[in-house]
């Protein structure tokens, strides 16, 4: 979560959902601070704990009870997107592991390297696996199962520009955001799926579909 006791704001970056765009934007007021704006990792040091941590996570042991007060805000995606944008960005690292994407993957004994993985073969690798954060849970585990306080706003990726622009004006920052990490495939997600890997996505983010409203 990246907080701000300037703007009085706490964000809670669920992966896939414009995070790195706007951590970007909200580095200025962030209260952990870092110069570094690129390269591997560089969101990590203006979150308190992980960068990806469930909002009870990071509570519990970051948490500050004057928080509390602040304006919590998130952003959720439509999970059929979010698993091919997360695929996508996984291609190349199945194609050619390395360093600890290539530990994990002997670890598991998974055979490697894999060129071209499907959509399927990553789903059944990957989804609900620790081995790969993006999809190892919930949206709605990471922002309402256990949370201290239920979000002021939560957002939607689909409508990201919108939703932030009010958000922008609730927290007073600027409300045009950079857009960095976009996935290099078709926007249409639906025509990467085949009946079977729809209907395992969908069971697992059963809840998601359920608390945001969102359909395949």
């Amino acid at each position: 979560m990246i907080v701000s006791d300037s703007k009085k704001f706490v964000l809670f970056h669920n992966p896939k959902t414009g995070g790195s765009s706007l951590t970007e934007l909200l580095a200025p007021y962030s209260n952990r601070k870092s110069s570094r704006l690129k390269g591997h990792g560089w969101q990590v040091p203006f979150h308190y704990g992980g960068m990806h941590m469930t909002a009870n996570e990071s509570w519990a042991s970051m948490g500050r009870p004057e928080w509390k007060s602040y304006f919590w805000f998130c952003f959720v995606r439509n999970p059929f997107d979010l698993v091919v944008s997360a695929w996508s960005n996984r291609i190349e690292t199945y194609a050619n592991p390395t360093g600890i994407h290539k530990a994990r993957m002997d670890a598991a004994g998974i055979p490697n390297p894999i060129p071209n993985i499907s959509l399927r073969r990553f789903v059944d690798l990957e989804l609900g696996n620790n081995r790969f954060l993006h999809i190892r849970r919930t949206q709605t585990d990471n922002v309402i199962t256990g949370a201290p306080k239920e979000m002021n706003m939560i957002g939607r990726f689909e409508t990201l520009d919108a939703d932030w622009a009010r958000i922008a004006k609730e927290i007073n920052v600027l409300p045009l955001l950079p857009h960095r990490n976009k996935s290099n495939r078709e926007s249409d997600y639906r025509q990467y799926y085949d009946d079977e890997t729809k209907a395992i996505v969908e069971q697992f983010y059963m809840d998601d579909l359920n608390n945001f409203n969102y359909s395949f």
